[in-house]
């Protein structure tokens, strides 16, 4: 611990403080800089910031056993209630902040809620995932747990790479709005990771919410009506695709 002065009655005394942990240091330091960054914030907006950072304590718990799909889908209905970047922008630094845990079981959470609130989620949001550090950390997780040997941890880093491939080739037709999507998924690639083999599975992306000033190509690839924009992100996924076909690329090895 450290040495610090303190009176007492009126006298001065010298007691010993106890140790402050690392954690309880770095903790201390984000309810500060959180305080700080929300503190202009009208209430409405706190408050929903708040809801949403217990939302996501809940759904990335080290205790849980199962994905808890109730806490997913509040956030995803929060998320979808908002297009207040800065509510955006503090929500998604707090995933990423679950992301970075050391214990495989919160990543692979914290991953799973990503990837609902990414399918599920309008272009808004999409916006504050396609950051430099937010893209960096799901690199990071591919490269520290697939270096592991651990079952927990090299399925950490599947799900990790298996996000980044699928968000990659998804919004390959944003890549102007949204370039680090497919610049991490590349760079990786160019390491010489290995991704999984893509499939005929689930959409990466569901229909985008229709939400106030949401501006725009919803993200989407199942088109529900003749003038949702899904049905033009879809047939520009389709043309990306055959135009890197024509030009040799191939999702898992590259340009050949």
């Amino acid at each position: 611990g450290s040495i610090e002065e303190r009176r007492i009655g009126g006298i001065k005394t010298w007691v010993e403080r106890p140790p402050v942990s690392r954690a309880d240091r770095l903790a201390s330091t984000m309810t500060s800089y959180f305080k700080h960054s929300t503190a202009s914030w009208a209430p409405r907006d706190k408050q929903k910031l708040e809801t949403m950072k217990g939302l996501i304590d809940q759904a990335t718990s080290d205790i849980l056993n199962t994905v808890d799909w109730g806490a997913n889908m509040q956030m995803v209905d929060e998320v979808n209630s908002t297009d207040n970047s800065d509510v955006l922008s503090e929500a998604v630094r707090l995933v990423r902040k679950r992301i970075q845990h050391k214990n495989p079981r919160v990543v692979m959470t914290s991953l799973t809620l990503t990837e609902t609130l990414v399918k599920n989620c309008h272009t808004a949001f999409h916006k504050q995932v396609a950051t430099k550090k937010f893209m960096d950390s799901m690199g990071a997780v591919a490269r520290n747990f697939g270096s592991k040997s651990g079952r927990d941890d090299l399925e950490v880093a599947d799900k990790a790479l298996e996000l980044i491939q699928a968000w990659g080739e998804a919004f390959m037709p944003m890549r102007q709005q949204l370039p680090l999507f497919f610049e991490t998924w590349d760079a990786l690639r160019r390491e010489g990771f290995r991704f999984p083999e893509t499939g005929a599975g689930a959409p990466v992306l569901s229909p985008a919410p229709v939400i106030p000033n949401d501006v725009g190509v919803p993200a989407g690839v199942v088109s529900t009506g003749p003038n949702n924009g899904d049905a033009h992100l879809a047939a520009a996924m389709a043309a990306v695709s055959m135009d890197a076909a024509d030009a040799g690329y191939s999702p898992n090895n590259g340009y050949q």
